[in-house]
């Protein structure tokens, strides 16, 4: 029986899980909805001339580089570029509408989820459309749904309410924090800063903070960030966020004065479509709604077009059958896992923390792969993981 699979938002993280299902030639009947009229997410809202190199993560050690020949290759299609040592944004959307005529996948633009209802088979999807501003909510059905809708979807099922607060609150990727921050270095001195999320984001932020000797008063975070720890006596975790009103912010045992609110959690992951018991770690598989998958968009800010499409085509393994997931408490023991390895590697350069996501893959599938251990592969601490890929195809798909 043919699968009706949603996909929602059509960056290069939409895409990527696109080309997995075309080039292996899964019979799934694929939708994408893009709440923008155009295609590239985070992409399309940049500069054409920005290298790519110019708008790279900051880490410890400051900038790092990637190898811009290998950033957007990945199986036997890339992008075809006269000189392929300068990387620019308008390269990156050639390269997206390159995998739209390949695939000729029809994408809905002006399409907004605002809710994933799950049934006792499949989801219903209420979206709106945004080309009319008198548009109703519409309701349609899918057996899967595959989230792709931004660079850090939503890590809570408790959107924190921030329009009471009288400060400035800066959105991580809505306005470029970092570059943002590094800006306003002098703005930050004695202040006290709420930092709203956790993971990457709260700890780039923190990373940030320490490389440029930010002298910041104190920073209230969710102790969810414990995964990581600081030595400093400044940084306070607190717990969960009640409330926050005008200058104050109201945690579950605690009270305290902020003057400005950075807030991690991801507002272009639109994080109100989630289902109230839904979990996503950091691109991993994790989730408590059968069926609802959730594709982290790294992308060419991180990784590399390559480290997506890997992902990508594991979910796709997972929806095929070709590998099984492992039960609850399993994979409960995995994100722990992964959390103390994280912690180990949170000074370490922001490569060696991205190639541990990468062989945490080889991990996970010897682990829940009982019959068909990875004893032919040897993954070594590399940036793009060719000899995954390939060994994902030989032995998981059409099997």
């Amino acid at each position: 029986m043919t699968k009706n699979i949603l996909i929602i938002g059509a960056g290069p993280a939409g895409l990527a899980f696109i080309m997995a299902v075309y080039k292996h030639n899964f019979n799934y009947t694929l939708t994408c909805y893009e709440k923008e009229d155009k295609i590239g997410g985070i992409w399309s809202k940049e500069a054409e001339e920005i290298k790519i190199n110019d708008n790279m993560y900051y880490d410890n050690f400051g900038r790092y580089k990637l190898d811009d020949n290998q950033i957007y290759k990945f199986g036997d299609y890339e992008i075809k570029n006269e000189n392929k040592n300068i990387w620019l944004t308008k390269d990156v959307q050639v390269f997206l509408n390159n995998i739209c005529e390949l695939t000729k996948i029809n994408i809905s633009f002006n399409k907004k989820v605002i809710q994933i209802k799950p049934l006792k088979e499949g989801f219903n999807i209420e979206y709106i459309d945004l080309s009319d501003k008198f548009s109703k909510i519409h309701i349609s059905h899918f057996d899967i749904v595959i989230n792709c809708s931004g660079p850090h979807a939503v890590f809570s099922d408790k959107i924190i309410n921030t329009s009471d607060f009288k400060g400035p609150v800066l959105n991580y990727h809505k306005n470029n924090i970092l570059k943002e921050l590094n800006n306003s270095i002098e703005k930050l001195k004695d202040k006290s800063i709420l930092i709203i999320g956790m993971s990457f984001p709260c700890l780039d932020i923190l990373n940030l903070f320490k490389y440029y000797k930010i002298m910041f008063k104190k920073v209230y975070i969710s102790d969810y960030c414990k995964a990581f720890d600081f030595d400093d006596s400044r940084i306070n975790y607190f717990g969960e966020i009640k409330k926050i009103k005008k200058d104050t912010v109201y945690f579950s045992n605690n009270i305290c004065k902020i003057d400005l609110i950075i807030n991690t959690i991801g507002l272009s992951a639109d994080s109100t479509i989630y289902p109230e018991k839904y979990q996503f770690y950091k691109g991993m598989i994790c989730h408590n709604v059968e069926n609802l998958y959730s594709l982290a968009n790294p992308g060419p800010l991180y990784c590399g077009f390559n480290s997506i499409y890997i992902r990508a085509t594991y979910i796709v393994n997972v929806i095929n059958g070709n590998i099984k997931l492992a039960n609850e408490k399993d994979k409960l023991i995995e994100i722990k896992n992964l959390e103390n390895k994280l912690k180990e590697l949170s000074y370490k350069k922001y490569n060696d923390r991205i190639n541990f996501l990468i062989e945490y893959y080889e991990n996970l599938i010897n682990d829940i792969n009982k019959k068909n251990k990875l004893k032919d592969i040897n993954i070594e601490k590399m940036l793009n993981s060719y000899d995954l890929l390939n060994y994902l195809n030989k032995n998981y798909i059409n099997q």
